[in-house]
Formats: structure tokens, C-alpha cells, sequence
């Protein structure tokens, strides 16, 4: 259970760091235009 919990969390966690880098992208081509 806990390597299947701890491989969730890491996945979530990518996938925080993903939508946070296409965020700042989108914000930051936002402020470009």
C-alpha cells in the first residue's frame, strides 16, 4: 500500500508542476502580448 500511495502522490505531483509551468507559460506570453 504504501509504494502504491507514494507513486500517486508522486504522480500528482508531476502533474502539479506541469499545469503550474503552462500556467506561468500562459501568463507570461499573456503579459508579451
Amino acid at each position: 500500500k504504501r509504494i502504491l500511495c507514494s507513486a500517486i502522490l508522486q504522480e500528482r505531483f508531476i502533474i502539479l508542476n506541469r499545469l503550474k509551468k503552462k500556467l506561468a507559460k500562459d501568463l507570461g506570453d499573456r503579459i508579451i502580448l
